[in-house]
């Protein structure tokens, strides 16, 4: 492995994990989503991507001042190909998704590995 290789591209390479609907989870060791009841079935999260990422400006979502790359690794909601949520960025591809989905980064579980690492 390339010690060059930023570890932001290595998140990326995670892929997609389901989603239940009516439970929270954590993606990645960094982000808790929580699911309402009544979403469809089949939704799962993943990187949020360079292919997500442009689908998010296409529909006028102002984009963070923060490195593309960055962007990339936010934990995004799909269905099948289809772009659904990025909570991080306030993008929610229906309207009323977001009174049914949440994300919030896992400040917790940073402190107390940060803690035990000394």
């Amino acid at each position: 492995l390339d010690a060059r290789i930023p570890r932001i591209e290595l998140r990326v390479a995670l892929g997609a994990m389901p989603l239940t609907a009516g439970a929270s989870q954590t993606w990645d060791n960094r982000f808790i989503l929580t699911l309402g009841q009544g979403l469809p079935q089949g939704l799962t999260v993943g990187p949020l991507s360079a292919d997500g990422l442009a689908a998010v400006e296409k529909a006028g979502t102002d984009r963070p001042k923060a490195p593309a790359r960055a962007l990339w690794a936010l934990p995004a909601i799909w269905h099948g190909a289809t772009l659904m949520a990025v909570p991080q960025l306030g993008f929610w591809g229906n309207s009323g998704l977001d009174r049914h989905i949440s994300g919030a980064f896992d400040w917790e579980r940073l402190y107390e590995r940060a803690t035990r690492l000394g």
